[in-house]
């Protein structure tokens, strides 16, 4: 894997490369140690720096810090296209969210701002749209209220570091009778198990926190299919919406 997928490889996290490799996470850590690396973090940064110096050395152009940041994302965001070939996952979630009376957006920490970004479109494209961005005992009253509706499905943001408390409202939910739509970095993540559906945005992690541009990507092509499913109706809605904004005065004009 790493020398055939070079590319691929410096963003996989320990965990994620033994998943793929079908090995321990120690034999990952054992294997940097063995070519020479303090680490597996090491041995990362090593391959991501080699990896941008061939991409300048292709462009015979050299690039400073944030320009090899964002030369970053533009492979994370090839990843998710990879990813994307054949478009069932997504066609999957989107069916889910689609069908379901109820909807549940989970966003905790973090991952609270893409959820209410997520929620925010699909709110505007269909009702009992219910966000929640707290792990509080409200949460589970939500939730089981939720639950009373027609096929209740759960929409999930969850980037690391992922709280524990995620999988106690998961574990709920599934209980209640919820699908569960689970957007989040890796396939060796340890909420993957517990969902119906998977999608996977990869985290840039040369920046202290990380990055959610893949993130962004796909919830706004999640909302695109949901969309594609309901098209008269949101048509409608967005018609509607628009009325109102104009009736209102709520945006600025240019």
């Amino acid at each position: 894997m790493l020398l055939d997928q070079p590319d691929r490889f410096m963003f996989l996290s320990a965990a994620e490369m033994a998943a793929q490799a079908d090995v321990s996470q120690p034999s990952v850590s054992r294997l940097a140690k063995a070519l020479g690396y303090d680490s597996y973090a090491s041995m990362l940064d090593d391959v991501r720096e080699r990896g941008r110096l061939a991409r300048e050395d292709e462009g015979g152009v050299a690039r400073n810090r944030h320009q090899r940041e964002i030369d970053d994302e533009i492979e994370l965001l090839k990843n998710l296209r990879r990813r994307l070939a054949d478009g069932r996952s997504l066609q999957d979630a989107a069916q889910v969210i689609s069908s379901a009376e109820q909807v549940v957006v989970l966003g905790l920490r973090i991952s609270s701002p893409l959820a209410q970004t997520f929620a925010y479109r699909l709110g505007r494209m269909r009702s009992n749209v219910h966000l929640i961005t707290t792990d509080g005992s409200q949460t589970y009253d939500d939730l089981a209220m939720g639950a009373r509706a027609r096929s209740p499905a759960m929409v999930v943001f969850a980037m690391p570091r992922y709280p524990q408390s995620i999988v106690t409202i998961i574990d709920f939910a599934r209980r209640q009778g919820y699908q569960v739509v689970l957007i989040t970095d890796t396939d060796a993540s340890p909420l993957v198990a517990a969902a119906d559906v998977v999608l996977i945005a990869e985290i840039n992690w040369g920046l202290t926190f990380g990055t959610h541009t893949s993130a962004n990507v796909l919830l706004a092509m999640l909302a695109e299919e949901v969309a594609h499913l309901r098209q008269e109706d949101v048509r409608q809605r967005l018609d509607r919406l628009d009325g109102v904004a104009s009736e209102i005065g709520h945006y600025l004009s240019h």
